[in-house]
């Protein structure tokens, strides 16, 4: 069965700096986007966790990214509270990334 990656963010963690935002905008060359209009869905494990829309960093522009970190998401070590980390997804056959992760984590609505 495929896997896909997904960036998750653990809202009990997370201090609304959005210095992940930020880092996004500016590995992207675009707009910034409050991470609450980031939010695809929600799920409930141990602890609540919402998935972000998100390319995993695979468009963002080579020379701002970290050497140190290379094509990895930027926003994870950029987060003083490690609220942000990549979670896998099993998906369904011929299943998008995103209906899996709409699947997986309830569609916000």
């Amino acid at each position: 069965m495929p896997e896909f990656q997904v960036i998750v963010v653990n809202p009990k963690r997370c201090s609304d700096c959005e210095s992940c935002m930020t880092v996004c905008a500016f590995v992207h060359e675009r707009d910034y986007i409050p991470l609450e209009r980031r939010v695809v869905g929600t799920r409930q494990r141990i602890e609540l966790e919402w998935a972000i829309s998100c390319d995993l960093c695979k468009g963002a522009k080579e020379d701002y990214l970290d050497p140190e970190i290379g094509k990895q998401p930027q926003c994870i070590p950029a987060c003083p509270n490690q609220a942000i980390f990549i979670g896998t997804i099993d998906s369904l056959e011929n299943e998008s990334r995103i209906d899996a992760i709409k699947r997986v984590f309830n569609q916000k609505s």
